[in-house]
């Protein structure tokens, strides 16, 4: 009975943030279509129809960051180390920024096929997927590209994602994976239905993750050697990104917005609200702050309040809680944990910054409390965040001064 209230309360809880929180659009993003996102140093770098914005504010504000970019359709960005990468459509090929991108430079040396879908890098190789020209190879920061799309019988490359050691490709005819560097290729998608064009793939832990534009997501638990369908709750299969974050995996739709789920996939939720444009082509976050990249512009929100989903399918044993709350000078943090855990507690403001940590250590099953002084705070909302092993809790606190 008393896990049932608990469960109730959670639930309860849930509702009442998800209503309270919003997305908010990034000012100077509005209007275009946003394809990728990176975080890299303190700069939201994005790529657009149009180039590329960057944001060295939170994602509060963003401006055009075009200098030295020959080619603007920007399809594809990732980064290794503080080098961002910008793939490129309509023959432009790869650009390399190695100053969080304010500057660029076109890296395309021995790539026959300038037409890039997707990038991604494993160690210090890059990765190209191309449209007709196949998977596209680099060990040098993109001086100089080799082919590596042997086996690879599919047009376009969609998607590239990187897991132990193999890469996946993401194409119109499935899901191809190498196990040697992209040397060879060959399709993997037992138990995907024959029309899947793959969109995204993301892995989480041992599972791996593959959004589709046609059959919504399957989920592989063996390498990738076997799929599953894993679609209870969305509203729409097109599925156009994917991105992970702890224990939760995260879905940008075409038509839908984003869902969330804790629980590897087997449930999905929405966390649309205050999102104005539904077609969600790009998703990452820092686990401060979430952005995505839609249909119009860059939408930016709060881990915190995103990730409060995770209290339904959390360990309810994991508690969190402040009295009192809303509070003046202090409140006090009460937490309990079943097994000894690696526990942050942290406190965020409404912007994603991290204001407050009061714990951050190694901590034996128990109740613990820890008082927190409001003397450096401004009054305002505020976000609770308790992380013990791979379980988040999050709650509101109401600071009036």
């Amino acid at each position: 009975m008393k896990k049932q209230l608990l469960l109730s309360i959670l639930f309860i809880t849930l509702l009442y943030i998800e209503s309270m929180a919003q997305w908010q659009q990034t000012s100077g993003s509005a209007g275009v279509n946003v394809y990728g996102i990176v975080i890299n140093g303190s700069a939201v770098i994005a790529g657009m129809g149009s180039g590329i914005l960057k944001s060295t504010d939170n994602g509060a504000t963003c401006a055009l960051s075009n200098s030295g970019l020959t080619s603007t359709n920007v399809r594809a960005i990732t980064t290794i180390g503080s080098y961002t990468f910008a793939g490129t459509f309509w023959g432009g090929g790869v650009f390399l920024s190695t100053d969080y991108g304010t500057t660029w430079t076109p890296v395309g040396t021995g790539m026959t096929n300038k037409w890039i879908f997707s990038l991604a890098a494993k160690n210090t190789d890059l990765y190209a997927g191309t449209s007709t020209g196949g998977v596209f190879k680099t060990g040098d920061y993109g001086n100089n590209w080799v082919t590596a799309t042997y086996g690879i019988t599919a047009q376009y490359i969609y998607a590239l994602s990187k897991y132990n050691m193999k890469i996946f490709a993401g194409t119109e005819g499935g899901i191809f994976q190498s196990s040697d560097d992209g040397l060879s290729w060959f399709a993997s998608n037992n138990g995907m239905a024959a029309n899947s064009t793959v969109a995204a793939i993301a892995v989480n832990g041992s599972d791996i993750f593959a959004g589709t534009y046609q059959n919504g997501i399957y989920l592989s638990t063996d390498d990738g050697s076997t799929w599953t369908a894993v679609n209870t709750g969305l509203t729409t299969t097109d599925v156009r990104s994917l991105a992970v974050y702890g224990n939760a995996i995260y879905a940008g739709t075409y038509g839908g917005g984003i869902f969330i789920s804790t629980n590897a996939g087997a449930s999905w939720a929405p966390i649309n609200t205050g999102l104005t444009n539904m077609n969600v082509y790009a998703l990452t976050t820092d686990g401060i702050t979430m952005f995505a990249g839609t249909g119009d512009g860059i939408f930016k929100r709060p881990y915190g309040e995103i990730n409060a989903v995770n209290d339904i399918q959390a360990n309810v044993q994991v508690q969190l809680s402040a009295f009192p709350n809303p509070f003046k000078l202090e409140t006090t943090i009460n937490y309990a944990i079943p097994s000894t855990e690696k526990v942050s507690l942290k406190i965020y403001n409404l912007i994603g910054e991290c204001m407050e940590t009061p714990i951050d250590e190694t901590q034996e099953p128990g109740s613990y409390n820890v008082t927190v002084d409001a003397v450096k705070l401004n009054s305002g909302i505020y976000y609770c965040t308790l992380q013990a092993g791979d379980t988040k809790k999050t709650i509101k606190l109401i600071l009036n001064k």
